[in-house]
C-alpha cells in the first residue's frame, strides 16, 4: 500500500510538472506574437487564473503565471541592460499550482526589425 500511494504522488506531481510546463509555454507563445517593448511591459506581471498563449483563461482553478522580463546584452545574452534600446529579452516564466512553484522557465525574445530575411525586416 505504501509503494502504491507513493507512486499515485509521484505521478500527480510529473502530471502538475507537465501542465507547469504547457503554461510556461503559453506565456512564451503570447510573448513570441509582441514586439520587444511589449513584451518589457509585461514584467512583473502575475496571470491568476492562468491564460493561454491567447490571453483565455486556462479555466482550472488554482494555478498562476508569474513572469519576469530583464533586458539583456544581444552579444552576452549574461548580461543585463537597460531596457531603453534593448534588443533581446530573457523572459522568465515560474508557474505555481495553488501557490507552490512547479516550473520555471526562462525564454529569449530578439528585436527582429531591420534583419533580412524575416517578416520583421520588411
Amino acid at each position: 500500500m505504501a509503494a502504491f500511494g507513493h507512486d499515485s504522488v509521484v505521478t500527480q506531481r510529473s502530471e502538475d510538472v507537465t501542465v507547469g510546463t504547457f503554461l510556461a509555454d503559453e506565456i512564451r507563445g503570447m510573448a513570441f506574437q509582441m514586439p520587444l517593448a511589449d513584451i518589457l511591459a509585461i514584467d512583473g506581471t502575475t496571470f491568476s487564473p492562468a491564460v493561454l498563449g491567447t490571453g483565455s483563461s486556462y479555466g482550472v482553478a488554482g494555478w498562476s503565471q508569474h513572469v519576469t522580463v530583464t533586458p539583456v546584452s544581444i552579444t552576452d545574452l549574461n548580461t543585463q541592460v537597460q531596457p531603453e534600446g534593448a534588443k533581446a529579452v530573457r523572459i522568465t516564466v515560474e508557474v505555481r499550482l495553488r501557490g507552490t512553484p512547479m516550473v520555471t522557465q526562462a525564454y529569449y525574445a530578439f528585436d527582429m526589425a531591420g534583419v533580412p530575411f524575416t517578416d520583421a525586416g520588411s
